[in-house]
């Protein structure tokens, strides 16, 4: 989630702009309330941006020129989710995040149209009660439809899970301890590809 205090959104994108391309810039957007966003992106030619307020959630709709033509608040059934990722994928959109529910944290990911009405639900995994002492990481596919949710539990295993966010179904759970090592000393990174395999990187000094 990016955070920040003023926010430009470019109708061209995050890349460098070509000698006599078109750039349209939106108007100034007040974003004093807002905790994170995140540029969902063009879906079915409007471009949508998620807000995570204060007091709520909202989508935003921006048209061609980069006017503001719609919003929409964000329902989450009364709980208070901790939002690990958006992704804007052909022409849907989806809210990973966990939520308390009977003692417990679940993690899942909520399905939207690009009306930002919600479709389906993916429910990944039981995260147990001791969930919000052990951080979420998360990492996405070249091809932005494989989504890994994983993390690090008692410094030498890693929990990690794959979505398959255009087929809106888990495609694995796995618990793994790499051998030799301290995950907190040794220098590590993961790789997802558009397949869904992982790849985990070590670097150890000698």
């Amino acid at each position: 989630m990016k955070r920040s205090f003023a926010i430009l959104l470019l109708l061209c994108g995050l890349a460098s702009v070509a000698p006599g391309q078109k750039v349209t810039v939106s108007e100034p957007i007040s974003i004093r309330n807002d905790i994170a966003f995140d540029l969902i992106g063009d879906l079915r030619g409007q471009f949508l941006l998620f807000r995570e307020q204060v007091d709520g959630f909202e989508v935003q709709g921006f048209d061609e020129q980069m006017k503001l033509s719609w919003s929409k608040e964000i329902d989450f059934q009364r709980r208070r989710p901790q939002i690990m990722s958006v992704v804007g994928n052909d022409d849907h959109f989806f809210v990973t995040f966990t939520h308390k529910e009977s003692g417990t944290t679940l993690l899942r990911t909520h399905c939207f149209d690009p009306g930002a009405n919600l479709v389906d639900t993916i429910n990944i995994t039981d995260l147990g009660s001791a969930y919000f002492n052990i951080p979420l990481r998360s990492l996405l596919s070249e091809d932005k439809n494989i989504l890994v949710i994983y993390r690090i539990l008692r410094q030498k295993e890693i929990h990690a899970m794959a979505v398959n966010l255009r087929e809106r179904r888990v495609l694995w759970e796995t618990l793994f301890a790499p051998e030799d090592m301290v995950l907190q000393r040794d220098y590590s990174y993961f790789l997802v590809d558009n397949s869904g395999n992982l790849f985990f990187i070590l670097e150890k000094e000698n």
